[in-house]
């Protein structure tokens, strides 16, 4: 008798265990999804604005966007297609999207600060050579 509870409850622990292991998976697998979409739709984005005027730049930029996230144009479609009927998920996806962004958009204002800051530093570097 005591050996049916003892093989219940480890039957019992191995099913919720599954259960959890096998839901983290899951979300695992489904943030991965989300982090490859996203950082396609976020340089994707960036690129659209820097070639704005630049249609054919942009295309080529693109389409190298799309090759670095092994996605393809149809791909971005159907992945928009699944969440048509759920806009929660679609909020959670948006939400990686948007954190992706304004990392981006931050990392590229630190960069422009460098870039400047060095660009002073050499004008004002030769300013002073000049003088002397």
């Amino acid at each position: 008798m005591i050996w049916r509870i003892i093989g219940v409850l480890v039957l019992a622990a191995l099913i919720v265990t599954g259960y959890l292991w096998i839901r983290d998976w899951k979300e695992h697998r489904l943030q991965i999804e989300y982090r490859r979409y996203a950082g396609a739709i976020t340089e994707t984005s960036v690129a659209a604005e820097l070639y704005r005027n630049k249609k054919d730049s942009f295309s080529v930029v693109r389409d190298s966007i799309l090759r670095k996230y092994n996605v393809t144009a149809k791909e971005m479609l159907d992945f928009k297609e699944r969440f048509k009927d759920d806009h929660e998920e679609w909020a959670v996806f948006w939400k990686y999207v948007t954190d992706m962004t304004d990392s981006s958009v931050k990392w590229w204002q630190e960069e422009l600060r460098k870039r400047a800051k060095i660009s002073a530093d050499s004008i004002r570097a030769k300013v002073q050579s000049d003088s002397i």
